[in-house]
């Protein structure tokens, strides 16, 4: 396992103890990000059809709105967005600039200062929301194609 320093971001890689890849942990600062380009044009390569991101999250606030993780091509007409908008889980799929769906949870589930471990799980029909690995009351705002993923958004190449 290694551990490295890039910018203000510390990355684990290699083989960490349960099966887990790599972790990342941006230092907090507004605007911090890491780059995983590879991860998402592998996910296109796969064709896959279901998947689950996970992140802890610990927002500064419950007003911002703060990405976890986003998946999306140059143009951003195709793109998988896991975020928190005021507090409030939220993963957007848009596919040719059509919002497929967009999934936000019912109340605030992401509170300021709180380390909250979050997931967005797609099990091929419908994607779902998971805080502290509980299922939480969410809604389908948009629910053109529920079962959307990497699969149908094919220009993805930027995570």
């Amino acid at each position: 396992m290694a551990f490295t320093i890039v910018g203000d971001a510390a990355v684990v890689s290699g083989n960490c103890s349960d099966s887990r890849k790599a972790a990342v942990f941006t230092g907090g600062d507004t605007d911090d990000y890491y780059t995983i380009n590879t991860l998402a044009t592998d996910r296109v390569t796969a064709n896959d059809t279901a998947g689950t991101i996970t992140a802890w999250v610990m927002p500064g606030d419950i007003t911002s709105t703060m990405s976890i993780i986003s998946f999306n091509d140059a143009n951003v007409v195709e793109f998988i967005d896991f975020k928190i908008i005021a507090g409030k889980l939220n993963c957007t799929v848009t596919d040719g600039t059509v919002p497929q769906f967009v999934l936000v949870t019912d109340a605030v589930v992401c509170p300021a200062h709180v380390w909250t471990h979050v997931a967005v799980v797609q099990d091929g029909v419908r994607a779902r929301l998971y805080v502290n690995g509980l299922f939480v009351a969410q809604t389908f705002s948009t629910s053109t194609d529920v079962a959307e993923w990497f699969n149908n958004c094919d220009g993805i190449d930027v995570g």
